[in-house]
């Protein structure tokens, strides 16, 4: 577990979404995408337009459908649309060390990560750490960093290490190792020990 700790009135005020707006008059569809792929947005509540929002598949009108063409279609140029545009929403820390040692964690396990590394440099121990903040689709960026180091320690909180087996397969690849846990937060020295093989 981390010690680590942040005073919350520290933090900044997020930027405001800006997105582009529906500009009658006619027809609003709310999932008819424009030229960049993304539907013009109207509030919801608004009083001349439905608006629908759902996660389930649909059609360009929010109805739920499964595989009708528009279904269909929708679900492909959402696919299209997030993969075209990954390089754009792809987000990361990448700390790079001297060593050939990466460590890759996120979410809370990156707090456990930032100590170890912390503890590993005050030895003398050198390495680079990742944290990825876009999990899926696994970005480019991700592989070429990892390719970049002969030993690779994944530590994620789940039994069988499921962030490591999408990076890497179940083959792997020579030198990766895993830290999981289940129930509980994997501490910092857990990670310095599995780094100082």
């Amino acid at each position: 577990m981390t010690l680590r700790d942040f005073d919350l009135s520290s933090l900044g005020d997020l930027p405001a979404f800006k997105s582009k707006p529906f500009e009658g008059p006619g027809e609003y569809v709310p999932y008819r995408a424009g030229p960049e792929e993304a539907p013009a947005f109207v509030p919801l509540g608004d009083p001349e337009y439905r608006v629908r929002l759902t996660a389930s598949t649909h059609d360009e009108n929010g109805d739920l459908q499964h595989t009708s063409p528009g279904a269909l279609a929708n679900t492909r140029r959402l696919h299209d649309k997030i993969v075209g545009n990954l390089p754009r929403f792809t987000e990361f820390e990448y700390d790079k060390g001297k060593a050939d040692s990466l460590i890759i964690a996120f979410d809370v396990t990156a707090e456990a990560a930032r100590d170890a590394l912390d503890t590993l440099r005050a030895k003398g121990i050198d390495a680079s750490l990742l944290v990825p903040k876009t999990l899926f689709p696994v970005p480019r960026a991700y592989l070429d960093i990892a390719a970049s180091h002969s030993r690779v320690v994944v530590a994620e909180e789940n039994q069988d290490g499921q962030y490591r087996h999408i990076l890497f397969g179940e083959a792997g690849r020579p030198g990766l190792s895993g830290i999981n846990a289940v129930g509980r937060m994997i501490a910092p020295e857990e990670i310095v020990a599995e780094v100082s093989k």
